[in-house]
């Protein structure tokens, strides 16, 4: 059948126009009441009833299968549902953040300074653990791990740690 090279949106959209075109007309051998589109009945040559199948794919495309809104957008793009899906909270979390210093160890510790005191001041732990290490000569990577409550101060943390000048990449 030339249906089997579209995908199934062209498919979809195809048998929309031709059912709509052949409940205007005056030709009834495709439906069996013009009134009622449920009622309509597809020959496709393999003495199988498509209507169905294709009622539930007009349905879903126009979305009458979506999960009622709430107002809140709950998908992966919403800060933190991912995090909340993939980890129990309070959990300890490791963060890595390079910034660039310069080979300068004052720049260096003032980084490092930085950043431990924009961690613990917004996951309220502690006793964070850091790692400092160099990346070549101009910059500087710190590993923390740190207690957190929830996917939201995560979130809080590396956009915070974002804000700095000196802040070149985090993950």
């Amino acid at each position: 059948s030339s249906l089997s090279v579209l995908n199934n949106g062209d498919q979809s959209r195809l048998m929309q126009n031709f059912l709509k075109s052949k409940l205007e007309s005056d030709d009834e051998s495709i439906v069996d009441n013009k009134e009622t589109a449920n009622e309509a009945r597809i020959d496709d040559g393999r003495k199988s009833d498509t209507t169905e199948r294709f009622n539930y794919s007009v349905n879903a495309l126009m979305g009458q299968y979506d999960p009622a809104t709430t107002g809140n957008d709950n998908s992966e793009r919403e800060n933190g549902n991912i995090l909340n899906a993939m980890m129990k909270f309070p959990t300890s979390f490791t963060l890595n953040v390079v910034g660039r210093t310069n080979g300068d160890e004052e720049s260096k510790d003032e980084y490092i300074n930085q950043v431990q005191d924009t961690v613990k001041s917004i996951s309220g732990d502690d006793d964070s653990e850091f790692q400092v290490s160099p990346r070549g000569k101009s910059f500087t990577r710190i590993s923390m791990k740190v207690r957190v409550e929830s996917a939201a101060v995560i979130n809080s943390i590396y956009e915070e740690l974002d804000k700095m000048e000196t802040t070149v990449m985090k993950y």
